[in-house]
C-alpha cells in the first residue's frame, strides 16, 4: 500500500501498488509489444492519454481551440469535467476481458491477461489477525505497464457504447463529443443537450466510479442562467 496524501489513518488516502516478478515483467512488455499496433487502432483520436507522443496538453490545447471557435460563431456549448482519479481500482475483470474480445485481440492474448487477473484473492490484516480471503473482481493492477492501455480500452468502449451522436461540438464539419487525457475527460454538448449530456455522463460513468464535481458543468461562454450540477459522485 502507497500512502499518496491527506490523513494517514484513513484507508482512501492508500493505493494498491502490484508486487510483479522480473520474469513477469519481461513477459508483460513482450505482450505490449505485440499488442500496440492493435490497441492504438482502437482508440479514438480524442483520445490522448497514456500514447505516446501525446498527453494532457493536448487536450488542453484542443478544448482552447474549441472554446474559440464557439465564441468565433456566437454559440453556446456545455462542457463537463470527470475526475476518473479512484477509476483503475474499479474497472471490472469480466468487462475487461468481454471489452478485448468485442475489439479482436487475439485469443491467446486475452487467455494470458486472463490468467493476471482470474482467482486474485485477499484479506485484511488488523490487530495481527487476518479476515477471510475474498475474490478481487475488479481493478487493473497499479504498477503494471498494461494497466493504463486495458483503462483506454475499457473507457473507450463505454464511449461506442454511449449514445453520444446527439451531443458535442461541431468544428471544422466534425462533431466532436469528448476529450479525454489520463484520468481526466471532458464531455461536450451544444445546446440544449447539455443536461442530457450529463446524465449519460452520471449513467454511463458508473462503470468506471468517475467523480462529477459541483463545478463540473460550465458553457462557453460563461452566463449566469445555467443551474450549476450538485456535487454528486458516479
Amino acid at each position: 500500500m502507497l500512502h499518496k496524501a491527506g490523513d494517514p489513518k484513513d484507508c482512501g488516502n492508500y493505493r494498491t501498488i502490484a508486487l510483479i516478478s522480473h520474469t513477469s515483467k519481461i513477459m508483460l512488455y513482450i505482450i505490449l509489444e505485440r499488442l500496440k499496433a492493435k490497441i492504438e487502432n482502437e482508440l479514438a483520436e480524442e483520445q490522448s492519454g497514456f500514447r505516446p507522443g501525446r498527453g494532457t496538453s493536448d487536450m488542453l490545447c484542443s478544448i482552447q481551440v474549441m472554446i474559440e471557435k464557439v465564441i468565433e460563431s456566437h454559440k453556446e456549448a456545455y462542457i463537463i469535467f470527470i475526475d476518473y482519479s479512484k477509476a483503475f481500482d474499479s474497472v471490472d475483470h469480466s468487462l475487461l476481458f468481454k471489452t478485448l474480445t468485442m475489439m479482436g485481440f487475439p485469443p491467446h492474448h486475452i487467455v494470458m491477461i486472463q490468467s493476471l487477473y482470474t482467482n486474485q484473492e485477499a484479506s485484511i490484516r488488523w490487530n495481527n489477525q487476518h479476515t477471510e480471503s475474498f475474490k478481487i473482481l475488479k481493478g487493473v493492477r497499479q504498477g503494471c505497464i498494461l494497466s493504463p492501455h486495458f483503462f483506454s480500452l475499457y473507457t473507450e468502449q463505454i464511449m461506442k457504447e454511449t449514445d453520444v451522436d446527439q451531443y458535442g461540438i461541431e468544428v471544422g464539419g466534425r462533431k466532436i463529443s469528448n476529450l479525454s487525457a489520463d484520468q481526466d475527460e471532458l464531455r461536450l454538448s451544444g445546446p440544449p443537450s447539455g443536461q442530457g449530456a450529463s446524465h449519460v455522463a452520471r449513467t454511463r460513468d458508473r462503470r468506471v466510479s468517475a467523480n462529477l464535481r459541483a463545478d463540473s458543468l460550465a458553457t462557453v461562454p460563461p452566463t449566469p442562467s445555467y443551474k450549476q450540477m450538485t456535487d454528486c459522485s458516479v
